[in-house]
């Protein structure tokens, strides 16, 4: 097969909290490719910028899948720009729908469907830019304050956990301080136990093995958030991922099952 892989590179290597963090390294990129490549198949490479769709509209005669792992280039829902490429021209794409991409990088959004679903998800409030105190009255200390929008724990400190209303209302304006100018997810904070549940397939599901994250790897006093410094500082420093990942996570069958 000719394969079509959509991807986002990074290219910003600075300090602080690069545009690109969702981005991947061109050394991630490249080894996909290969990959892709030792299983016989033909590789057109598709980087997910504004000249995306016009790529694949000329070469969709050759293209038999899109791999994608694309992260999308502005908005909330830029996630879903390449599978939307591929509904558009009718080429078949991997991984989730655009409206999958859109849902659930949309914090809000996502807790509603999976409340509708009825699941159970933490009290929260979003903030739209001004008036952000008024807006939180009947939410319960501690809370945790995240960007609305953004992936890969993008804005989510171990700071933005907090106890009071005063602690409360000045991290909201630090990160606003940050850069973070759109909506605000402030939700009630859960402590526990944090796990990843992958799923393949559509009408038939797979329900791979469960993960489950560990925090033992951080400093003494740090929040067990799946945050920005867990992933992209202490993580990143790791010689080994098993100390921060426990797979399959060891939990009761009463825990697995629902």
């Amino acid at each position: 097969m000719t394969i079509a892989f959509a991807y986002n590179v990074k290219k910003e290597l600075g300090d602080g909290v690069s545009t690109e963090l969702d981005f991947d390294f061109p050394e991630t990129i490249e080894a996909i490719k290969k990959t892709i490549e030792s299983l016989g198949h033909t590789v057109m490479e598709i980087e997910a910028n504004e000249e995306a769709f016009e790529k694949l509209k000329n070469k969709r005669g050759e293209i038999d899948l899109v791999f994608n792992i694309a992260e999308g280039l502005r908005g909330d829902a830029r996630e879903s720009q390449i599978p939307l490429f591929g509904e558009m021209l009718g080429i078949p794409y991997t991984h989730s729908s655009p409206t999958t991409h859109a849902l659930s990088l949309h914090k809000a959004m996502a807790k509603l469907a999976v409340a509708g679903a009825g699941v159970q998800v933490p009290a929260g409030v979003v903030l739209e830019p001004g008036g952000e105190e008024a807006q939180t009255g009947g939410l319960r200390f501690p809370v945790i304050i995240k960007p609305n929008a953004e992936g890969s724990s993008v804005g989510v400190f171990d700071a933005n956990v907090v106890k009071t209303r005063e602690e409360m209302s000045n991290r909201i304006k630090e990160t606003r301080g940050q850069g973070f100018a759109g909506n605000l997810l402030v939700e009630e904070f859960i402590d526990g136990r944090e796990f990843t549940v992958a799923v393949i397939g559509d009408e038939e599901i797979e329900i791979l093995p469960v993960i489950e994250q560990k925090f033992g790897f951080l400093p003494t006093g740090m929040q067990h958030i799946a945050g920005y410094e867990l992933k992209w500082v202490y993580e990143d420093a790791l010689k080994n991922l098993c100390e921060a990942y426990e797979c399959p996570a060891i939990l009761e069958p009463s825990q697995q099952s629902g």
